[in-house]
């Protein structure tokens, strides 16, 4: 038994206005961001632009693909917090990136290989 038949059983008026709505347009009654002149939150648009040609992939793939994005990314960001560190000039920024480190120490971030073929 699908959800609007079940639906139904409790509201009958309910069922049938789902009945009458495209179901690939439901999911926009549960977001509650700005929809920026069309029906897609700006974070779809920004994951659809990064994994253009991957999201055809199957799901397994596509996933790995994500997880080798973000871990290089992760690396990435690593490596430039690193670069500016004798540049940092407030008690604070010191003190944020000191505990940072030692939280960091916990922690394993080595860039992948296979990212770089994956997207591009």
């Amino acid at each position: 038994m699908n959800e609007v038949t079940r639906l139904e059983q409790f509201n009958s008026g309910a069922a049938s206005y789902l009945r009458g709505i495209d179901p690939k347009l439901w999911v926009t009654a549960y977001y509650s961001g700005p929809y920026y002149g069309h029906e897609t939150s700006n974070v779809v648009e920004a994951t659809n632009k990064v994994f253009k040609k991957q999201r055809e992939l199957p799901v397994l793939d596509l996933l790995n693909t994500i997880w080798h994005y973000v871990m290089n990314q992760r690396f990435e960001r690593y490596a430039q917090a690193l670069a500016i560190y004798p540049q940092i000039h407030t008690l604070y920024g010191y003190q944020e990136l000191v505990h940072n480190q030692q939280w960091a120490k916990a922690n394993t971030v080595q860039i992948s290989s296979t990212i770089s073929s994956i997207i591009t």
